[in-house]
């Protein structure tokens, strides 16, 4: 500190450095106030030690006083009057400092190119600034763009997570790339790739050269025949609810519905979609159920599908007991829809959409998801809405009712060498778990308890051929065990003979049976991948080094320039850690994502065995050290989606028999959905002719080093 509180040059250059390694003003105060005790202590120990000094060697005409005169106070300004800037004030000076810098900065940050972009939020600097006095946060995140060579290029505080807020930072980046004649951005990784790829593409045009995208699925939509009728009188309701049930005897109908409440008063909107493509709306206030619509919920000619059904009359009889509606002869839609969907997939009205038509659901506007039911006339937004719900409903149901299935059940316990499917017992599913030949009981030994279930007469021995549904309890085994974990070496299994149903032989290749169910899995997925490899790899190892090391970018074709950060894809489905199967499926995701280079993965293997080594090993136990040294590269989405598909499918319902949960839920299918889909549409594949590595030396054995621009996992290191 100078006598006007000025601070020394040397405080002040190094005071960006400290902020920069999470060293702010408090923490330098501290630290300054530390020195200028030190440099306070050690010259009052100066001062003690050299009076001492004097007293010990005085003369005799000398007398100094015992003890010395007491060393001024740090803080006293008659003495010593020491001080040390506050952190306040070094927030001030660093603040002002930053001020006259800020042009600079600005300008030096404009200078800044780069082809390859890549954008992420981070919420943790945000939450450092003091929030207002209501307690709430000034911003919201901290948006950062860095270049293929980790420089920032552009950095500013938003309000939320969309990219709204930036519209000005991007233009004026993007004249910064025009007026100093830069090569405009090829690619832009981001983790929201789907929602920020409208506006990335706006903003930045050169993401548009060469692109030809890919479409996503059409959008459901009221077809124009379809007829809506509204009824807001009970006399309505009655002659239309009578017209239903004249028309409709012995035939079904769908059942659909809104509830609100406010003040006590209590709506239900309900839908009636019918096979001649018409809807009815009725309105039903508190109590007030019409007589003819009693009828239709009471009529068991007429038979109703419906999500919670049960539960609407549950819940209006508790509300009214008075009232004493029944329902009969119902169906839920999700439950019988799932059963008749692949693999059992589907719980919402979007994922039978999706599965059964390809068509895109729309999410429900914001102003009908508020709810506003209890309005006494609906507006179009609500009727449109409530309609287009009932009708694909009703087109589902009946999509889901024509997948008849072509396994019909045994009247006696079929003969020997019959082909037959395998079915949970008590399952409503119409897709079979596995298939397999009957054989002879005393074929195969097993343990005591397995002979004693053999003995019955209700039971079969099975050998399995084909499996579908790995998760199916095997109760005669165990109660853990199922296909993919029978306990047994062999592909033989014992079931009960409910769970047989009669199909037509496999094509005669069921003769080809596995040697163990989990063996089959495995060496089916190992053919996969390895199948997968060789059509990678058909052209030669030159052609994926070429798409690294080559630029290429003029004439290539691109089906997005926005591309999804493949390791937060990776991380986007969350497996229980305890499932036993967890680390082996995270293995196999990013071995399908990431191909290694071959002429890479053959060098490093080969110095690999020098040190005694393996490749496996060295990639369980230092996966940084070989990805240093290989070139990783995403194939093209055609090539990813059958893979990738087929992972999901076999690894999604294994049951673990330690915490007896399967690897995928419901969220984890509905991310495995959309991970499925973002590939489908080109936002995970490389692009061609751009490289993604940089060669910057090489290491002790010869071994090239590169440096990986994919992604934004190196933005992590910008957002402390």
């Amino acid at each position: 500190m100078t006598k006007r509180s000025g601070i020394s040059r040397d405080l002040a250059d190094l005071m960006r450095p400290l902020v920069q390694s999470s060293t702010g003003p408090l923490r330098l105060s501290n630290i300054l106030q530390e020195l200028h005790l030190k440099r306070y202590d050690t010259l009052q120990f100066q001062y003690l030690a050299n009076y001492k000094y004097r007293v010990d060697n005085s003369s005799s005409l000398i007398s100094l006083p015992v003890p010395a005169p007491e060393f001024s106070k740090f803080n006293d300004k008659d003495g010593y009057n020491g001080y040390y800037p506050s952190a306040n004030y070094l927030s001030f000076v660093y603040t002002s400092l930053i001020a006259t810098l800020r042009p600079h900065l600005d300008n030096q940050i404009m200078k800044v190119d780069g082809v390859i972009l890549k954008g992420d939020h981070t919420f943790k600097a945000a939450s450092n600034i003091s929030p207002l006095a209501s307690g709430v946060n000034v911003f919201d995140a901290l948006y950062t763009v860095t270049n293929e060579y980790e420089e920032i290029r552009l950095q500013s505080f938003v309000l939320t997570k969309s990219l709204i807020h930036l519209i000005t930072s991007f233009d004026k980046l993007w004249n910064a790339y025009t007026m100093y004649g830069y090569e405009k951005p090829k690619i832009f990784y981001t983790d929201n790739v789907r929602t920020d790829s409208n506006f990335l593409e706006e903003h930045l045009p050169s993401l548009l050269e060469n692109v030809q995208p890919i479409d996503g699925l059409p959008v459901a939509t009221i077809p124009h025949g379809l007829e809506i009728i509204v009824s807001n009188t009970v006399e309505e309701m009655n002659n239309h609810c009578l017209s239903i049930l004249s028309n409709y005897s012995g035939l079904f109908v769908l059942i659909n519905y809104k509830r609100s409440s406010i003040n006590g008063r209590n709506v239900v909107r309900i839908s009636i979609a019918t096979l001649d493509c018409k809807v009815f709306i009725f309105k039903i206030i508190n109590n007030n159920f019409s007589s003819a619509l009693r009828r239709i919920f009471e009529d068991a000619s007429i038979g109703k599908i419906g999500n919670r059904l049960n539960v609407l009359v549950a819940s209006l009889n508790e509300q009214y007991p008075a009232l004493l509606l029944q329902i009969r002869n119902s169906v839920g839609f999700t439950s019988f829809c799932n059963n008749r969907s692949p693999n059992g997939s589907g719980s919402t009205l979007t994922d039978f959409c999706r599965i059964f038509f390809d068509l895109k659901f729309p999410k429900e506007p914001t102003l009908v998801e508020s709810g506003r039911w209890e309005a006494e006339i609906l507006d179009n937004t609500q009727v449109q809405r409530l309609a287009l719900e009932s009708y694909f409903m009703f087109r589902v149901y009946c999509k889901a009712k024509s997948v008849e299935t072509l396994y019909t059940s045994f009247s006696d316990i079929p003969p020997v060498n019959t082909y037959v499917a395998l079915f949970p017992r008590n399952s409503l599913s119409m897709t079979p778990s596995a298939f397999g030949y009957i054989r002879e009981k005393s074929s195969q030994a097993f343990g005591v308890p397995m002979r004693r279930n053999l003995k019955s007469n209700k039971t079969v021995l099975v050998e399995i051929t084909e499996i579908l549904k790995p998760n199916m309890r095997l109760q005669e085994h165990g109660p853990k065990k199922t296909l993919d974990n029978t306990g047994c070496s062999h592909s033989f299994v014992v079931v009960n003979k409910v769970m047989l149903r009669q199909c037509p032989p496999n094509n005669g290749n069921g003769g080809n049976t596995r040697n163990s169910v989990v063996q089959a899995n495995n060496n089916n997925q190992a053919n996969e991948l390895r199948r997968y490899s060789e059509l990678l790899n058909e052209d030669g190892p030159n052609a994926v080094v070429g798409n690294a090391t080559t630029n290429n970018d003029t004439t290539s074709t691109h089906t997005s320039r926005v591309l999804k950060d493949v390791f937060h894809l990776i991380d986007m489905i969350k497996v229980p850690i305890k499932h036993t199967l967890c680390s082996e499926f995270k293995a196999k995701f990013r071995d399908i994502l990431l191909v290694p280079d071959p002429a890479d993965k053959a060098n490093v293997s080969r110095v690999l065995e020098s040190m005694n080594t393996t490749w496996d090993y060295k990639v369980v136990t230092n996966s940084a050290w070989v990805w240093s040294r290989v070139k990783r590269r995403i194939p093209p989405a055609n090539q990813l989606l059958p893979l990738l598909k087929k992972l999901f499918d076999e690894y999604g319902p294994i049951i673990c028999t330690d915490i007896n949960l399967p690897l995928f839920d419901r969220d984890a299918k509905k991310t495995a959905d959309n991970v499925l889909e973002t590939v489908r549409l080109g936002h995970v594949s490389d692009p061609e002719g751009i490289p993604l590595y940089t060669l910057y030396g090489y290491d002790s054995n010869g071994l090239a080093k590169y440096h990986c621009c994919r992604g934004t996992n190196s933005l992590e290191g910008n957002k402390q």
